[in-house]
């Protein structure tokens, strides 16, 4: 495996997903699903650490005794310009609490075992698959680290109009590895690595020593998309292992490893405003994290787009510029995303914080009020965002929010116009509602303000397993004329839908699969076309609509609007009260008093609870029976759209790359124990929103088994 592999997917336009396919992130379709890639991007450098985290993880056979670490940290080495930040501060600690928990220890069920052998041998050849940044390999770094590692992207916030446009500006990549105590190894390291590039392609370049200390420098063969050829600095002083992309940002960092001193602490990552306040939210008094990330969204998104310029050889023009596009649009008010993870702590086998900050933007511009109008999730109600009475205890599991839907549509139109229509009239959302309320008598403004701001999802699987056991049933509480909702409701798809009554409540359902006229939209100047695509290339892109159900059935009661995937799920949820409610269950209190008493109840927006084993066993069980290209759940679903673009012009459904033969069929016995009861909260602060997570120690007495002769039998 590769860590220059890691960095690439991480910012390449296309992202690679496995198997060795990729996901064109701005194909045509949807504006909604052109302009997705960016958080896909913004999510994927996460993601991909998290990922070789695991596998580096999963390659120690036992824990290792903890080094000394170097006597500074990576964010007071790393510029100010630092727009995504991902560091494990002791390596060697990660190992060690990562075993101690129940994923650690099925890491070492020989059940398991050539599943897991078998999935890191396939991660590690795609990796090996894809183009060089650095030059190093992680299985090389595994041996020589002491403490931290630290992966980081670099844009600084001074860069000029010249270097936005060639491409190979000032932005870079880095990687920082604690190797105190371990120099002499490193060097070697290094030294032997010399004759892996030159097998490669690569030639070491002359390159001075900066501050005192040595450099290898090397140049890799250009390669036909590229605008200019790619370099890769190396160095090892100061009880660090410094690896860049870019001479620039390289020669900073030395410096500052040569005279730690000397160090101005305000054009570091450590003293920015931002990235204190995100820091600060997300610490709590005693709990010691094993992972920190940081992420300034914005300047992610423009660091991505310099990167994508210098994979595609193509000329930005005006309308390419969506980093310009999201900015003039208000979405830069979102300053700044990080977070901790925190393994086998006292109370949690993980705990987890993420916060969003947002500042209180009443005295901005409109737009950056409109953007922030579509994420109104306060509790203005206080609702207690706890199971209803009707969710029994046997769910797999449920989500509840507060979201203030009547002003998230008086804000979307903004949006809508900007990323779909893309239209330079204002008002091309608006006219599309008139168009709802003239050609087929439905008025969404009136519908909305029937919605009374809590939404809940329940999740559950039908055993025995098979494509379509997953069961979801959304429901949205009404505050008003439930009759008006279901009559416009079945106005929207005439075509497509059937009615019927379920449990004496008016009900229809709605099949996508029978054919409807659709409305084109002219999307010319798209901002989020795949610059890759030209002229008449592009123009044969095509990306079929996605809908999560294939099939829904909405029912209409006095306090809720049902949606779900399956009649009879939603028949069980309206036929009465259950023996035994959610909210009596041990796992699921458990869950909640661990949450509360690290969050504000006042504050919470979101609550959400699951049983991990119960969530996983759909894909489970049609991964080892290789049916999971062909499975109707959401996570398949997803999957399939995004390998969408591979398989366009191929009627056969697509493969599964990830083989799952080796999985042991006693789900129950040999896989489930392993995953307990989890849940998150968000709580809304003044300035954004606070996440807190936890995972937690599945318990003896808590097991459910689910007998098959107990199943509901009947599918539809």
């Amino acid at each position: 495996m590769q860590f220059a592999d890691l960095l690439k997917i991480c910012n390449r336009p296309q992202i690679a997903t496995g198997g060795g396919q990729l996901i064109s992130p701005a194909v045509s379709g949807s504006g909604t699903q052109r302009g997705a890639f960016v958080v896909r991007r913004i999510s994927s450098v996460i993601f991909c650490t998290v990922i070789w985290t695991g596998y580096c993880t999963f390659s120690i056979a036992a824990p290792q005794e903890l080094n000394g670490s170097a006597a500074i940290s990576s964010q007071e080495l790393l510029p100010a310009g630092t727009k995504a930040w991902i560091s494990i501060p002791d390596s060697r600690r990660l190992d060690k609490k990562f075993l101690e928990t129940q994923f650690g220890q099925m890491t070492k069920n020989e059940a398991l075992e050539p599943f897991i052998a078998s999935l890191k041998e396939q991660f590690k050849n795609w990796l090996n698959e894809k183009n060089v940044r650095l030059g190093l390999k992680l299985e090389n770094i595994e041996d020589i680290r002491s403490g931290e590692i630290c992966i980081a992207g670099i844009f600084p916030d001074n860069v000029t109009d010249d270097e936005k446009n060639l491409g190979r500006g000032s932005h870079g990549m880095v990687l920082l590895v604690d190797v105190s105590g371990k120099t002499d190894e490193t060097n070697e390291l290094l030294a032997k690595l010399s004759d892996e590039l030159i097998a490669r392609g690569a030639t070491k370049e002359e390159f001075e020593a900066v501050q005192g200390a040595e450099v290898s420098k090397w140049k890799f063969p250009k390669k036909s998309r590229l605008m200019h050829h790619r370099y890769a600095y190396h160095t090892v002083t100061g009880g660090w292992l410094l690896s860049s992309d870019n001479e620039n940002i390289f020669r900073e960092i030395v410096r500052r490893l040569v005279n730690i001193n000397n160090v101005k602490q305000g054009q570091t990552l450590a003293a920015q405003p931002v990235f204190q306040s995100v820091m600060q939210q997300v610490k709590l008094e005693g709990v010691e994290s094993e992972i920190y990330w940081f992420v300034n969204p914005f300047g992610y998104v423009q660091l991505a787009q310099a990167m994508a310029r210098e994979e595609q050889e193509f000329n930005q023009t005006n309308s390419d510029d969506w980093g310009r596009i999201l900015r003039e649009n208000g979405f830069d008010g979102f300053k700044g995303v990080g977070g901790t993870i925190s393994l086998a702590t006292d109370k949690h086998e993980v705990l987890h914080r993420t916060y969003v900050y947002k500042p209180d933007v009443k005295s901005e511009n409109l737009k950056r009020q409109r953007v922030f109008g579509l994420f109104d999730f306060e509790n203005k109600k206080q609702f207690a965002l706890t199971p209803p009475a009707y969710v029994p205890d046997s769910v797999a599991g449920f989500f509840c929010a507060s979201w203030d839907m009547q002003r998230a549509l008086k804000n979307i139109g903004h949006a809508v116009d900007t990323f779909v229509f893309v239209s330079e009239k204002e008002g091309s959302f608006e006219d599309a509602l008139d168009s709802l309320r003239v050609d087929l008598n439905v008025d969404v403004t009136e519908v909305i303000s029937k919605f009374d701001n809590e939404l809940s999802i329940i999740s559950d699987s039908e055993l025995p397993i098979r494509e379509d056991s997953e069961r979801i049933a959304i429901a949205i509480r009404l505050n008003g004329d439930a009759d008006y909702v279901f009559d416009n409701i079945r106005k929207c798809w005439p075509q497509q839908h059937r009615e019927f009554e379920l449990c004496g409540y008016k009900a229809v359902e709605i099949d996508d699969s029978i054919g409807v006229e659709e409305l084109e939209l002219e999307l010319e100047g798209d901002p989020f076309r795949d610059p890759g695509l030209m002229g008449e290339e592009e123009a044969e892109v095509e990306e079929p609509t996605f809908s999560l159900f294939a099939r829904r059935y909405c029912v209409v009661t006095e306090q809720y609007l049902l949606i779900g995937n399956n009649q009879q799920y939603l028949e069980k949820l309206l036929t009465g009260l259950p023996d035994k409610k959610l909210t009596d269950a041990t796992d699921y209190q458990r869950v909640a008093d661990a949450l509360d008493e690290m969050t504000d109840n006042t504050r919470v927006s979101f609550r959400q609870f699951s049983r991990l084993d119960r969530v996983i066993r759909p894909n489970y069980e049609m991964m080892r029976e290789g049916k999971m290209a062909a499975s109707d759940t959401i996570l398949a679903r997803l999957l399939n759209q995004a390998f969408v673009a591979k398989n366009r012009n191929s009627d056969k459904p697509r493969e599964q790359k990830i083989d799952g033969s080796k999985l042991p069929a006693d789900f129950d016995g040999q896989v489930a124990p392993y995953f307990g009861p989890a849940g998150w909260v968000m709580e809304t602060t003044k300035d954004g929103w606070l996440f807190t997570g936890c995972l937690l120690e599945r318990k003896d007495e808590e097991i459910q088994v689910v007998r098959i002769e107990d199943a509901n039998s009947v599918h539809k």
